[in-house]
């Protein structure tokens, strides 16, 4: 009979992530704070209290260790949206979730947010990074909310202001400015607080009724 396959990994190979993640979080804050072109990667490695080629063991250059803090600031955001409803609960309950959700994942590491995404469109191995993964999130958002608005469109009895797809991109306009905002200035509210005022006004702005016809009016 043969052996069972064990699916145990390797302490070894645990170490090795651990040790992997422990060192993005250092470049991750490192970089938060002083900038893309501001940390050497000698400076990371005293930092984290490593030789160089250590560093150069895990990252075999200075853009291959920023990607993998653009990579994990994505998933981050990934895991955080996982946790919304699509399609269950009402659009108000669901925005407030999606803001809620995109807030905390904010609150892990504002400065290096703020950072990608002044990066963004700037050229270069670290600008295409930012603007791929920047671009996974986004279309998550967008299909999250274009669910939502589609569901208030239909439950109205009034037909809105602005199209669907009006309505889509200024809501993700307000969650890209909260989102900033958060990341740079100091937040008295709480990210369930805010979620509820930003989920409020978005839907008010929704519910507005269709202006009456130019020919009508005085």
């Amino acid at each position: 009979m043969s052996e069972p396959i064990s699916l145990a990994r390797p302490k070894a190979e645990f170490g090795r992530d651990l040790r992997r993640e422990q060192l993005i979080e250092i470049a991750r804050q490192l970089l938060g704070e002083r900038g893309l072109g501001e940390v050497a990667m000698d400076e990371i490695a005293a930092s984290a209290g490593v030789a160089r080629s250590t560093l150069y063991t895990y990252f075999p250059s200075r853009e291959a260790l920023i990607r993998a803090c653009i990579i994990g600031m994505r998933d981050r955001f990934a895991e955080a949206l996982s946790g919304t409803p699509s399609d269950a609960g009402s659009p108000r309950q669901r925005l407030e979730a999606l803001f809620g959700a995109l807030l905390v994942a904010v609150d892990w590491a504002p400065g290096f947010f703020s950072l990608v995404v002044a990066s963004q469109g700037t050229g270069g191995a670290v600008g295409e990074a930012v603007s791929a993964e920047l671009t996974v999130i986004g279309l998550e958002v967008i299909g999250l909310v274009e669910s939502i608005v589609a569901d208030v469109r239909n439950s109205a009895t009034q037909e809105p202001l602005l199209g669907a797809q009006e309505l889509v991109v200024l809501i993700g306009q307000q969650i890209l400015g909260a989102l900033m905002t958060r990341a740079v200035l100091d937040n008295a509210l709480s990210a369930e607080d805010s979620a509820t005022s930003l989920a409020a006004f978005c839907l008010g702005g929704l519910n507005t009724p269709q202006r009456e016809d130019a020919d009508h009016a005085v």
